[in-house]
């Protein structure tokens, strides 16, 4: 029985990577944006449109009103690509990983179209390399920390194939290359002692409660007997028969008194720890 999008979201596991995936999307729209303001903001600053002041050059890199525009063109673009995308999303919910592959190779390619087209005013931008390595794995699992640093070394060389400008730059691509390789190397072996942390704590923590349950029962046993013995003792005559009820209570109440001192010493190491 094939189930609707609204229920498949309901099973285990889905909907914490439906809310990741919504995130990573809504951040993406949220950087086009980003984007859109940095190149408009450069834009004006050049002296293309707001006239600034003089032998500013080596503050301000130049970006002409053609290159400008094709940005501004190719972020719109970009935001309508990421809002159908969120609205897919948000209508078919799961575990599609040709989709996550689409998207997280379609945002390297608009990086690297960027960074193409505007050369050195979009530098800022090898920056975003880093984060859609390192961000969809942190997301969507350590898997993806493999696959989101590959499509990032093809993208980088895509650049620079295509672009002479950057070829000129190959020491800052290695760079970003490098650190799209080792941030998320790094980032998975972190996950992974995360991952063992929890796994120890989480064993612990089943250790614990399963001590406690059988401490819970041995301690109804001796406390039901005092009940016991004390209801008999009521109804005896004979001193000598009062008198063993009596030891037998008092064992009872060090058995009882030793299980509570064993439980202190337990949580007493526990707190030290």
């Amino acid at each position: 029985m094939v189930q609707s999008p609204k229920r498949l979201i309901d099973l285990p596991g889905v909907f914490d990577e439906h809310r990741a995936e919504l995130d990573q999307a809504k951040s993406r729209l949220w950087m086009t944006a980003g984007a859109f303001l940095y190149i408009f903001l450069r834009w004006i600053s050049s002296g293309s449109i707001i006239p600034g002041p003089e032998n500013t050059g080596f503050l301000i890199l130049p970006l002409s009103n053609e290159v400008a525009v094709h940005l501004f063109l190719f972020c719109m673009a970009y935001a309508v690509f990421g809002a159908v995308f969120l609205a897919v999303i948000r209508i078919y919910p799961g575990h599609f990983v040709l989709r996550r592959i689409i998207t997280i190779s379609c945002d390297f390619g608009a990086l690297t179209y960027l960074m193409f087209i505007g050369e050195s005013p979009m530098m800022i931008f090898f920056a975003l390399v880093l984060w859609i390595a390192v961000g969809n794995g942190m997301r969507f699992g350590q898997q993806y920390l493999l696959i989101a640093p590959l499509l990032a070394q093809i993208s980088l060389m895509l650049l620079v194939l295509i672009s002479p400008f950057w070829q000129q730059r190959i020491d800052v691509v290695i760079t970003i290359s490098v650190s799209a390789i080792i941030l998320p190397i790094y980032s998975v072996v972190l996950l992974r002692r995360i991952s063992m942390a929890q796994d120890t704590a989480q064993a612990a923590l089943q250790s614990k409660s399963r001590f406690l349950a059988q401490a819970s029962h041995d301690l109804r046993q001796p406390i039901y007997s005092v009940g016991f013995y004390l209801d008999i003792l009521r109804t005896t005559g004979t001193e000598i028969e009062r008198n063993q009820l009596i030891d037998r209570i008092e064992r009872a109440i060090g058995s009882v008194s030793r299980l509570f001192k064993s439980l202190l010493d337990i949580s007493g190491s526990t707190a030290g720890q």
